[in-house]
């Protein structure tokens, strides 16, 4: 990858936008602009760039991340498409209508472009899927819980990690329950119950640190921009690449 790739981060003021801008630089990337609904009003440090247009992301940059709000994921997809954006696209927000924004990344792949739709950059959460697949292909007669905890601020429920392991149950042949816990600062909690007749089976991946997806993230991203060709990443293709 050549030196000095200026990113933007959509969501620049959000809890992952700044633990994004924490980790940076990442490898040769730097920040080229921090995009916030409240930029350059409560940013001190005169050296950062920053605008509330999202749109201004998408000028010279070699990469855009998007942890901002699901009302804006499909503006933002839409504008790169609009104008054939040339680098790499990084979906992280959660929240949003799934087959919409799916297609339009689709569409943004399908004309040249690198994206990646991916709801959980956590090596952890790829072991736990693996493991899952690995005891449901076994077909034991059970019952299946999740449970997902986070902090009281967070929106969308159930989180969208949930969601994409309710999508494997479903894939494998299963259905599943999930119940949905606010509270505290918790950063992120997901159980997988096993429910049996005479033993129960529990899997559980617990984040420490948000770091963890921020660098998940960066390098996702990284990795999109040392290839530079079209791809689609997503929560089905993401494990070739990052274990």
């Amino acid at each position: 990858m050549h030196t000095n790739k200026q990113i933007a981060i959509i969501g620049f003021s959000g809890k992952m936008g700044q633990a994004i801008f924490h980790c940076l630089p990442w490898e040769n990337m730097s920040l080229g602009i921090g995009i916030a609904r409240d930029a350059e009003n409560d940013f001190e440090n005169p050296n950062l760039q920053t605008s509330h247009d999202y749109r201004k992301a998408f000028i010279g940059t070699a990469a855009v991340i998007d942890f901002s709000h699901h009302n804006l994921t499909s503006l933002v997809l839409q504008h790169a498409i609009d104008i054939n954006y040339s680098g790499a696209l990084f979906i992280g927000t959660t929240g949003y209508e799934f087959d919409k924004i799916y297609d339009l990344a689709q569409q943004f792949y399908d004309q040249g472009g690198m994206v990646a739709l991916v709801r959980n950059t956590s090596m952890g959460i790829v072991y736990v899927k693996t493991a899952l697949k690995a005891i449901l292909n076994l077909k034991p007669n059970c019952q299946i819980n999740i449970v997902e905890k986070h902090h009281i601020t967070k929106q969308d429920r159930p989180s969208g990690t949930a969601l994409g392991l309710q999508g494997l149950i479903s894939d494998l042949g299963y259905d599943s329950y999930c119940e949905s816990i606010r509270e505290d600062s918790t950063v992120g909690v997901h159980q997988i119950k096993l429910n049996m007749e005479n033993e129960n089976i529990t899997l559980t991946h617990e984040v420490k640190d948000r770091k963890l997806f921020a660098q998940g993230a960066l390098e996702i991203t990284k990795i999109m921009l040392q290839k530079n060709k079209p791809m689609f990443l997503h929560d089905n293709n993401i494990d070739s690449i990052i274990v």
